[in-house]
């Protein structure tokens, strides 16, 4: 079974997160309106996505680990809805991208600020302590994560793009991860680790 560095085994505690996650998140979007309960997740992704701004859709192709032409159905369907639309990047007008409508970023904004008042009234069950260790205790599974990301992507890129050691040569450690995203974490980003990023 898989352990810790310190002999704990996290197996056990991994199966109890996995039914946890989904549970929570249910429960934490229950107070959505129709649209957003009614858009396929792939789709509410995309929206999450785009409220920080216009993304090509080979760029939200390779966020969302999906194909060329899932991707082109996606954004038809959210076309469809009015959410969203395609455009130009830049000056470039090859390369095509998405962007929220005046509605897909009224719908969003309302989206976040359920969520948050939602949030709000859950934090208010708790004592302040326990406030305090669930936002460090989800700040701290978010860094994993990211760290679980960043080191998978550098053993890809190792292996498709570098260079094998010299003789002689020690192998490079992997680029230490960032603590300052721990600091810079919020409770959209810590949700949306089990939203599959649709914030």
């Amino acid at each position: 079974m898989r352990q810790h560095a310190d002999g704990e085994e996290v197996l056990p505690l991994a199966g109890v997160l996995a039914r946890m996650l989904p549970q929570l998140t249910r429960r934490l979007f229950a107070g959505e309106d129709a649209v957003a309960a009614r858009l396929p997740l792939a789709q509410l992704k995309v929206c999450g996505i785009l409220a920080d701004g216009p993304k090509s859709m080979t760029d939200l192709g390779q966020e969302l680990g999906v194909s060329r032409s899932a991707m082109t159905q996606i954004a038809d369907r959210l076309e469809r809805t009015k959410l969203v639309k395609r455009g130009s990047v830049g000056t470039d007008r090859r390369v095509r991208c998405l962007k929220l409508t005046g509605l897909g970023q009224k719908f969003m904004r309302k989206r976040q600020a359920t969520l948050v008042h939602r949030l709000a009234a859950v934090l208010e069950q708790l004592p302040p302590d326990i406030r305090q260790q669930t936002f460090q205790t989800l700040a701290a599974l978010l860094n994993a994560c990211l760290a679980v990301d960043r080191n998978a992507s550098a053993s890809k890129q190792a292996v498709c793009a570098s260079p094998l050691p010299r003789a002689g040569q020690a192998a490079a450690d992997p680029p230490a991860y960032d603590d300052a995203c721990l600091q810079a974490a919020t409770i959209r980003e810590m949700i949306s680790i089990a939203d599959g990023r649709a914030l």
